[in-house]
């Protein structure tokens, strides 16, 4: 009998192996789907369980991560997204080392939350990372200096801005050769900007704004950088002159190179700047660039906006600005140009605002752009400008319009336009009738002109929201009608002596009264505390706080006796009603009283007025004017310059004043101003802070002025020495650098 026939053994053994392994691959999947819902889970922990990740349950199939809030899979179940990017429901604390074990993140924006620490190196850990934004958070010390070697080579994100690092940019950045946006700005690195970016040839925006470099040019190795459609580098301390090789970077939208304020860049710009046509906003303010600007650049045709405040530049402006693009914003204030301005900026229809403070720009505003139904803003003050207003720039939709301090005339119509908040129209020659409706008129002043007739008895009816007036020096009759009292304006015409720029630096203009004699020092200290009083007052006692954000010379007033008034508080007032943010452009632009973080952002605090009035006690101390600093641009520039590099208070001082036997007291105004208008913010005390000051000040100088009054002969200059700092508790709990060992540390 035979044997039957039987199978070899090994196909048995064989499909046996592969059930086994099927069983297996159906388990993996299952596997690291637990894995990667508990990753999210330890992730949800570290951050104290908040409720923006309540929608991470951990009693649901795990499974179902994918559908997670703020999660997002891959095909195969692993976790390739995370965007926690702030809202009302923030995340806070230290980066959770479990997110360096979701290995197929490519994604992650954790942006605007309170996470704190190092830069979290875990991170490295994410090989296929390509997209990383920690922006917005408290996260500080210096960036490992292997970053770049230790980072995915896929990044092509990487934004670090608004955060607190330190120390220097590493240089191993470079090695991320696919990074095509960069973002490092609003920090607090030193340094120099690192030559070797210029190796990231694919990059399309680099920003590096808003730090604390040490003085430095600009890279060369940057001219290599042709893709870039966006580069930001305001506030670096940048040296040198205008990088002309930006010309060669055809794709570039953005370029802004302003508020290099303590060093400054210099030079002209190139004339074939005109080149870059796809450029949408230039912005160059607070430098020191000189020469014309390029009539080439009124020739782009994707520009929208042009910033060249506080510079020097001369000539004209480009002729065809508007005609060749949707142009809506530029801002040319505090420069040296004349001419006309140019017609046609309105001529694409989208033209919003134009600001060309203190220039010499002669002839007469144009009917283009007084017909402009998008214009807004016109701030055309102290300028040569002569001619009638045409009449429909009245009536347009423009919000604010400041002419003061030119050879303006013609008349108002008897209803202005309805959106109308501010109107500055002082010292001109208007005529005719004051108008009598002005629906949301908030500050009018039309001092030094040649108006007639009674004031409307309408008047508060017609502007219901008014709350600052001057009519003084014209040729009307009869007084302020009853229905506008005082409880709501606040009108200039009772201020007897004026205000304090006029005391201090007299007015050039044909129409202004003449200088006057110098106030002496008591008087000058008098003025500072009552006008530090007003803004403690609004800072520290008013609920919300009020920020004034247009502190001055010009806007402290001076009754009989020489007391001191802030003017424009109601319209303080009615900013905080409107909400600030949005009203800021239109109030905080006086070169040399403005903040420096006015130019970059408009979340400002009420230091932004402690910087304004340290400005005003430098102009009391020294006689100088705001935008006097000579090379260094403003004074506050100047007298940081002048400080820090051992300058004489005697030199620095109002020769009026010099040897009128107070050189301490001076001496300890002209340093507060310092230190109320260092760069950054947290470094400028408080107002309440400042008003103490004064106020033992001017209890010393009244002491003195009893039993010391003469004059000084002590030769010895009054030094600025060179001494070790210490850090200095103020009321509201922060802390700012003061000297050690003087009488002013005393009085501190």
């Amino acid at each position: 009998m035979q044997t039957p026939c039987r199978a070899p053994a090994y196909p048995r053994l064989l499909g046996g192996l592969l059930l086994v392994l099927l069983r297996c691959c159906c388990l993996l999947p299952r596997a690291a789907a637990q894995d990667e819902a508990r990753l999210l889970l330890e992730i949800k922990r570290a951050w104290g369980d908040p409720p923006v990740l309540a929608g991470w349950n951990a009693t649901a199939d795990g499974a179902h991560y994918c559908t997670w809030p703020h999660v997002g899979c891959d095909t195969a179940g692993r976790v390739v997204n995370l965007t926690l990017a702030g809202s009302a429901n923030v995340v806070a604390g230290p980066f959770p080392d479990a997110v360096g074990n979701l290995t197929g993140l490519t994604y992650l924006d954790v942006s605007g939350n309170n996470i704190t620490g190092a830069f979290p190196t875990a991170l490295y850990r994410c090989a296929a990372l390509q997209y990383l934004d920690l922006s917005g958070n408290f996260l500080g010390g210096e960036l490992p200096a292997d970053i770049g070697h230790r980072l995915g080579t896929n990044l092509t994100t990487l934004v670090l801005s608004n955060n607190g690092f330190n120390g220097t940019i590493p240089a191993s950045l470079s090695n991320l050769q696919n990074l095509q946006h960069l973002k490092l700005d609003s920090n607090s690195f030193v340094g120099t900007i690192p030559a070797e970016l210029g190796n990231l040839t694919r990059l399309r925006e680099l920003w590096l704004a808003s730090n604390s470099f040490g003085a430095g040019f600009l890279p060369s190795s940057f001219k290599s950088l042709t893709n870039l459609t966006s580069l930001w580098v305001a506030q670096c301390n940048l040296v040198g002159e205008f990088p002309s090789y930006v010309v060669e970077m055809p794709e570039l939208e953005m370029l802004d190179l302003s508020s290099n304020t303590d060093y400054k860049l210099t030079g002209v710009i190139p004339e074939i700047f005109g080149q870059l046509v796809n450029l949408t906003e230039l912005s160059l303010f607070s430098n020191n660039f000189s020469g014309e600007i390029p009539p080439s650049i009124g020739r782009l045709p994707s520009l929208l906006v042009l910033r060249l405040y506080g510079n020097m530049f001369t000539g004209t402006l480009p002729p065809e600005l508007g005609k060749h693009s949707a142009f809506y914003y530029m801002e040319a204030d505090d420069n040296e140009l004349t001419g006309a301005i140019p017609e046609g900026l309105c001529a694409g229809g989208q033209f919003m605002t134009l600001t060309a403070t203190g220039n010499r720009l002669t002839g007469s505003i144009p009917e283009g752009l007084a017909n402009c139904t998008a214009l807004r803003g016109l701030h055309l003050d102290s300028n040569q400008l002569s001619g009638e207003v045409p009449q429909a720039l009245w009536t347009m939709g423009i919000k604010t319009l400041k002419l003061q301090n030119n050879q303006l005339t013609g008349r108002l119509p008897a209803t202005m336009a309805i959106n109308l908040t501010r109107l500055n129209i002082e010292n001109n020659q208007f005529f005719g009738r004051i108008p009598a409706t002005a629906a949301a008129l908030q500050v009018f002043t039309a001092e030094n002109n040649l108006f007639s007739g009674d004031i409307p008895a309408s008047l508060g009816v017609g502007m219901p929201h008014l709350r600052t007036l001057n009519l003084s020096g014209n040729q009307l009759s009869g007084g302020i009608p009853r229905s506008a009292e005082a409880t709501r304006l606040l009108v200039y015409e009772y201020m007897e002596n004026g205000s304090l720029d006029t005391w201090l630096h007299g007015d050039g203009h044909v129409t202004a009264r003449p200088r006057r004699a110098a106030l002496d020092w008591p008087t000058r200290l008098g003025v500072a505390v009552g006008a530090a009083q007003g803004l403690c007052y609004m800072h520290h006692e008013c609920e919300p706080v009020i920020v004034h954000r247009d502190v001055k010379a010009s806007n402290i007033l001076l009754d009989s006796e020489f007391r001191a008034k802030v003017a424009d508080f109601g319209l303080a007032r009615m900013l905080v009603q409107a909400g600030a943010p949005e009203t800021m452009s239109a109030v905080a632009g006086s070169f040399g009283y403005m903040a420096p973080e006015c130019a970059y952002t408009k979340k400002v605090n009420e230091k932004v007025d402690v910087y304004s009035f340290g400005v005003v006690l430098l102009e009391l101390t020294t006689g100088k004017e705001a935008n006097d600093g000579g090379e260094h641009g403003s004074l506050a520039e100047w007298a940081r310059h002048h400080y820090h590099f051992g300058g004489t208070i005697l030199d620095a001082t109002d020769k009026s004043i010099s040897y009128a036997g107070y050189s301490e007291e001076i001496e300890v105004v002209f340093r507060l101003g310092v230190l109320c208008t260092a760069e950054v913010p947290s470094s400028r005390p408080t107002m309440k802070d400042v008003l103490q000051i004064l106020v033992q000040c001017s209890e010393k100088t009244v002491q003195k002025d009893k039993t010391e009054r003469g004059r000084e002969y002590d030769s010895a200059p009054l030094l600025l020495p060179k001494r070790g700092s210490r850090r200095k508790q103020l009321s509201d709990g922060s802390e700012t650098d003061i000297e050690e060992k003087s009488d002013f540390d005393s009085i501190v």
